[in-house]
């Protein structure tokens, strides 16, 4: 949990999960299964408000690990980058052979 996080007051934070779970139906706004966890559309450390309800979601556990991966996600060095592109070239050549 990040310094911001530790920011939000328990109390209140469960006054504004349960309202914003309400509000959402306890649905996932990314896939529409069964959700139990408030998010952060704009994350905190982005200047997001911690507190602002159009700043909050309800999402499923499995959503919620994607979407804080894919903010957390660095950009690719140009190493990567290359590497990723043969390894890809590599399997799309693979593929055409079977």
């Amino acid at each position: 949990m990040s310094r911001l996080h530790k920011s939000l007051t328990p109390r209140q934070w469960v006054r504004t999960r349960q309202a914003i779970l309400e509000r959402d139906d306890w649905r996932c706004r990314a896939c529409g299964a069964y959700g139990n966890e408030v998010d952060h559309v704009r994350p905190l450390h982005k200047g997001g408000d911690p507190w602002e309800p159009a700043n909050l979601q309800t999402l499923c556990r499995s959503c919620h690990i994607a979407k804080t991966a894919r903010e957390n996600r660095r950009p690719m060095t140009p190493a990567e980058s290359r590497w990723r592109m043969l390894v890809a070239k590599s399997l799309a050549e693979e593929e055409a052979f079977e």
